[in-house]
């Protein structure tokens, strides 16, 4: 009776720990994703800003979420450029180096949006 007790009783705290274990890999899942996303971004927009640095490449202003916005929003990865030029220079690299692609934010291309803001 006593062991059946103790059996009984483990089961009833292994049922309580599932729910725990769950949520504990979901949580590590998502931390897993958020890095891989993070090591993604960091193979394209680390060699982007380097020629930005080493002036191979002008008018990157660098990523839009560093720029003050909030990093909850998948558009705040958009790398930001003043002009055109800038962003085809930035997808030749990418392509020339095997990087993977990146989204750019043109912004000579965002002033036929101003009348709209008025």
């Amino acid at each position: 009776m006593g062991a059946r007790k103790v059996e009984q009783e483990c089961i009833k705290e292994q049922d309580a720990l599932i729910p725990i274990e769950q949520a504990t890999r979901q949580k590590v899942a998502e931390l897993k994703s958020i890095l891989d996303t993070e090591k993604s971004q960091g193979s394209v927009l680390k060699p982007i800003l380097q020629a930005k640095e080493s002036n191979r490449i002008e008018r990157i202003y660098g990523r839009m979420g560093d720029r003050g916005a909030i990093d909850a929003c998948p558009g705040f990865d958009y790398i930001v450029v003043e002009t055109e030029g800038a962003a085809q220079a930035c997808i030749e690299l990418l392509w020339r180096e095997n990087l993977g692609v990146a989204n750019f934010m043109i912004l000579e291309k965002q002033v036929e949006f101003l009348p709209k803001l008025k």
